[in-house]
């Protein structure tokens, strides 16, 4: 044993330091090394898109003197054009009946019988976590409307939801699409336009309408509460909720502005739909790292420690 170790073992507190500070360099550089993943993966992927296009094109010009017969071939998919296969769209409902579909709804089994209560799904992009969003909100978010001031739930199994469903893995296992199946009232929190701003925190509240973050969230909580404009027309709403909600809708966000009033919106709706809808609130939130960009790639002359 060297003098060193010797130092180290008398000093403990040193030998401590040592540990932590080896333990944070590898988080660290694990932390980077799936970044430089995720950006090798758009990479591949542009340039697979890329030489997909270029492979079309080449086939078309190739064959534009062809019959009538092989013209009409090319319109349907086939192994020279596996572009097909690739949707342009993360919205299940566009997925469901195209050929890219691929039956991934006994997810939904998995998440709300064995998985805990809070699960965050992680991947990199293109690997449809989108798409399972989605899915979960069209699978469980109840079809209803407001008659007279109070709810009247539509017949599930009427609904373009049980169009999208029908034929599907999950609908093979009754017991749970009858516990399930368009029976949650949802709220769905797509964060994506947070991705864009470049201040990623801000520095005091009086600077708050100014920053972009603002901006941003409001498009983000606009959208979430858009899902629900009929509950305006609920007996139950107070008028101050009626205004409030109404705020929502048109500005997103509710007066007086304040960092406060950003984190409450989500927990506004969940009690109006509880009062009003009377269903289970589950919450789904797409694009949950768009928090993190801004922190990483924003300008760090404008980030400070957060006072939320």
């Amino acid at each position: 044993m060297g003098i060193s170790d010797q130092n180290l073992i008398q000093n403990p507190v040193r030998l401590r330091f040592r540990m932590t500070a080896g333990l944070w360099l590898r988080q660290l550089m694990l932390f980077f090394s799936v970044i430089l993943i995720c950006q090798l993966y758009d990479v591949v992927h542009a340039d697979l898109a890329e030489e997909q296009q270029n492979h079309t094109a080449k086939k078309t010009d190739s064959s534009s003197v062809s019959n009538a017969k092989k013209s009409d071939e090319r319109k349907h998919p086939t192994k020279q054009h596996p572009q097909v296969y690739v949707s342009s769209s993360s919205n299940f409902s566009e997925v469901r009946h195209s050929p890219a579909f691929v039956d991934k709804t006994l997810f939904l089994r998995e998440w709300l019988v064995r998985r805990p209560k809070y699960w965050f799904v992680t991947a990199p992009p293109g690997f449809g976590k989108s798409t399972l969003a989605t899915m979960a909100v069209q699978f469980l978010n109840a079809s209803y409307e407001i008659v007279n001031g109070t709810t009247k739930y539509n017949d599930k199994y009427e609904t373009p939801a049980y169009e999208l469903f029908r034929d599907t893995n999950i609908f093979e296992m009754k017991e749970f699409c009858d516990e399930h199946f368009q029976n949650h009232a949802v709220i769905f929190l797509d964060l994506a336009p947070l991705s864009t701003t470049t201040q990623a925190t801000f520095k005091k509240v009086e600077d708050f309408n100014s920053q972009d973050f603002h901006k941003n969230f409001k498009i983000v909580i606009k959208k979430m509460m858009s899902y629900y404009p009929s509950l305006l027309h609920h007996k139950k709403m107070t008028n101050y909720e009626r205004k409030s909600f109404e705020r929502y809708l048109a500005e997103g966000i509710d007066t007086p502005v304040g960092p406060g009033k950003i984190w409450q919106s989500a927990y506004f709706l969940m009690q109006l739909l509880r009062k009003c809808v009377k269903k289970n609130v589950v919450v789904v939130v797409d694009s949950y790292d768009a928090l993190c960009i801004p922190s990483m790639f924003g300008e760090t002359s404008l980030v400070s420690p957060t006072i939320l």
